[in-house]
């Protein structure tokens, strides 16, 4: 049955798309240190779901990623505190 619309015969005007998308392709690999790198900086659910290419991830991965940047902190305190403490150690070991 072929359908008019004004004037126009229906199945000649559609257009058929081919889907070219062959699914999403992960930023990182998974259970990587890029991977909880990257969730640190994601800030919306999309990065969240390009990070990880829209696959199954666990919340340990989300609480590892939140712990990341205090563990940075406190590394950078140490390393701080290490080179006064060596230094210190060596201006004492001149006199």
């Amino acid at each position: 049955m072929i359908s008019y619309a004004r004037g126009f015969k229906g199945e000649s005007l559609v257009k058929t798309k081919e889907k070219t998308f062959k699914g999403v392709i992960p930023v990182t690999g998974s259970n990587s240190s890029d991977c909880k790198e990257a969730l640190v900086k994601a800030t919306t659910h999309g990065e969240i779901l390009t990070i990880t290419g829209d696959v199954h991830f666990t919340s340990d991965d989300m609480f590892k990623a939140a712990e990341l940047p205090a563990r940075k902190a406190k590394i950078q305190e140490l390393e701080k505190s290490k080179k006064i403490s060596v230094s210190t150690h060596q201006n004492q070991a001149q006199i």
